[in-house]
């Protein structure tokens, strides 16, 4: 079930100032950003709104960074997988590009890679109006042989809705069912999401990559409603995560992003990142392949690969601090975020305690 409605008037003498965010400034297939996850963003506040703002996040500085890209879903590996499975025997090419004209990394969700599923790669398609997931892509070894098989969102996500302009605000309901017990796998996701966008801010915005004359600033809050089911025990996820985005029309996606959570009405934010190459950004791409097992616990963590651990912080939904280390053996049932600081810089993981 999907609600839009219109918040505000635009006011006049500011109209000619703002800027509006198209569908065709979104990232095209193939098209890579340099992302750097900021450190220092405590003190920081990112809730400033409203119109004819400046944002100044300059003192922002790049514990790491990578590169984001945005593939052509006919080279995610995939597309034969989700033809089979929806008997287009065919007409499997023009099902598929009708359906499907974007993919990344899903970066929402959880951490099944402990499961031996990997390769969770994120299809949309992209129209004029919005950008709307639609499919998940996963990859697993099934007793030595890789498997590949596909799950359609049973009630897409509107990721965006364009032309993004100040004022715009709507809501989008969002289902996506995960089960995959018949590939030997004791493990399911079942629920839902709902997505609340709000453009409620304008104008320029400065991080340590540069300035931004005109850019849009879209509040976003996702509930999320899940029951995880791992070897028959059920575990209901309940989470709010709020992102504030800034969208300048010259780039792809948002130039700075902060995510974190709600606590009595004050942002915190557990993890911010801008777009743009900062001379002092170390380069990690090893930390993409680093993820912590088994997950879903019993209490006891362990990392994939060997690396110096210089401390670990564990936090839960509301973004407080319950734990220093990979024991999360005292922790109650639910999802946490794990953060461990290297020699080299920090990354996040999820993990469910079951």
């Amino acid at each position: 079930m999907k609600k839009i409605t219109l918040f505000g008037l635009l006011i006049t003498a500011f109209a000619s100032a703002q800027t509006t965010y198209n569908s065709t400034n979104f990232a095209t297939a193939g098209e890579s950003f340099t992302v750097n996850v900021a450190g220092d963003f405590l003190t920081a506040d990112f809730t400033q709104t409203g119109a004819n703002q400046t944002w100044d996040y300059s003192a922002l500085t790049a514990a790491s960074t990578d590169t984001q890209t945005w593939l052509d879903p006919e080279n995610t590996g995939y597309k034969t997988t989700w033809c089979f499975l929806h008997f287009y025997i065919f007409n499997c090419n023009s099902q598929f590009s009708n359906a499907f004209n974007l993919a990344n990394d899903a970066t929402e969700g959880f951490d099944l890679s402990a499961a031996g599923v990997n390769n969770i790669t994120n299809h949309y398609n992209l129209t004029d109006s919005v950008l709307q997931s639609k499919m998940l892509g996963l990859s697993a070894d099934l007793n030595g042989t890789p498997v590949s098989f596909t799950v359609d969102y049973t009630d897409p996500d509107d990721v965006w809705h364009f032309p993004m302009n100040f004022g715009d605000d709507y809501s989008d309901d969002s289902t996506l069912n995960v089960d995959l017990s018949a590939l030997g796998f004791p493990i399911s996701v079942n629920g839902s999401n709902n997505r609340h966008n709000e453009v409620n801010g304008w104008g320029s915005l400065t991080t340590p990559a540069g300035t931004f004359a005109s850019v849009l600033k879209v509040k976003t809050t996702l509930i999320t409603d899940q029951t995880i089911t791992y070897d028959g025990t059920e575990i209901p996820i309940n989470t709010t995560t709020v992102m504030y985005s800034w969208f300048d029309p010259a780039s792809g996606i948002p130039v700075l992003q902060a995510t974190g959570t709600e606590v009595a009405d004050v942002f915190v934010p557990t993890r911010v990142t801008f777009t743009g190459d900062v001379l002092s950004a170390p380069h990690f791409d090893s930390f993409a392949g680093i993820s912590v097992y088994p997950n879903p616990t019993d209490g006891k963590l362990q990392l994939n690969t060997e690396i110096n651990v210089k401390g670990v912080e564990v936090f839960d939904t509301l973004g407080q601090k319950v734990g220093q280390s990979l024991d999360v053996t005292a922790l109650r049932s639910g999802v946490y975020f794990v953060k461990v600081y290297t020699d080299n810089g920090d990354f996040t993981r999820k993990v469910i305690r079951k």
